[in-house]
């Protein structure tokens, strides 16, 4: 890097922080004042009691933990200003994934506002009073758990499938649903990541992508008493009662698009000499 470009990088992050904050201030003020969780309580009348019973209940679906915990952080919303400071952590969380999944993809890239672009849309969710925290909740949990895979994944591709095997199970019984969205995420970086050749790639993706069409499937079988359509989408906001047309959509495909963006980015960078020209060829 030449001198003077070294000013440029704290300039570049200052921004992002003070344009992050002060999106943030504003989603808050927003949930609280134009939104008002309390009216968000009175359509859903989400119920949480304290106690075993209450928890094991929940825990006889997919993606139990996550409503439990959410069941309980809704509550809040009889104070509106709580229960728009619980969506926005979330909202913020879900920001914040996906500044380390970039970073873990491709830790020299800078980032100005796409990471704001999921919050945005849970913006557009949480404006409809019958959109459960849960489902918001479920999807904070995949971005989680994919920043995980992305961090601890081995090189070998036996042990990032035994991996992978376990992450998504224990998803699928904490959030249900959304361990599809961490599947497909898995899959893709599988495709782009550098290492093996494209046929061991290719043949780990889909491998990552059987599992994920078995495990609602086994856990059906010899867990959970439900229908194969809740087994496979319980959690995920596009079968919420309510209907809203393109957010969740939008939602669940951006960390799709964001993923191989990210590893062609990377690719495209290593290619280059750090003053901007294009390496050599090794010859």
């Amino acid at each position: 890097m030449s001198p003077d470009q070294e000013p440029v990088r704290p300039n570049k992050d200052f921004f992002r922080l003070g344009t992050t904050l002060g999106f943030f201030i504003l989603f808050y003020i927003y949930i609280w004042k134009r939104i008002d969780p309390a009216l968000a309580y009175q359509d859903q009348e989400p119920v949480f009691f304290f106690g075993g019973a209450f928890f094991r209940e929940c825990l006889n679906q997919p993606g139990g933990i996550v409503k439990y915990i959410s069941a309980f952080l809704s509550q809040f919303y009889l104070y509106p200003w709580a229960g728009a400071l619980a969506v926005t952590a979330v909202a913020w969380l879900c920001a914040q994934s996906v500044l380390w999944i970039i970073k873990g993809l491709n830790g020299s890239r800078r980032v100005q506002v796409i990471h704001l672009v999921p919050a945005i849309l849970l913006l557009m969710l949480h404006s409809n009073a019958k959109h459960p925290l849960y489902a918001s909740a479920g999807y904070l949990s995949a971005l989680l758990f994919f920043n995980g895979f992305i961090r601890f994944a081995p090189r070998k591709s036996i042990f990032r499938a035994l991996l992978f095997i376990i992450l998504a199970a224990l998803l699928y019984l904490l959030a249900g649903g959304p361990f599809l969205l961490f599947s497909l995420l898995c899959f893709m970086l599988e495709l782009f990541r550098k290492g093996p050749s494209v046929f061991i790639r290719l043949a780990t993706g889909l491998f990552f992508l059987l599992i994920a069409v078995a495990i609602p499937f086994f856990f059906r079988e010899t867990v959970f008493m439900m229908t194969l359509k809740t087994a496979y989408t319980a959690l995920l906001p596009l079968v919420q009662n309510y209907r809203p047309v393109f957010a969740p959509a939008l939602l669940y495909v951006f960390p799709f698009l964001l993923v191989p963006a990210e590893c062609l980015v990377q690719k495209m960078m290593e290619s280059r000499s750090p003053d901007g020209k294009r390496k050599p060829d090794a010859s």
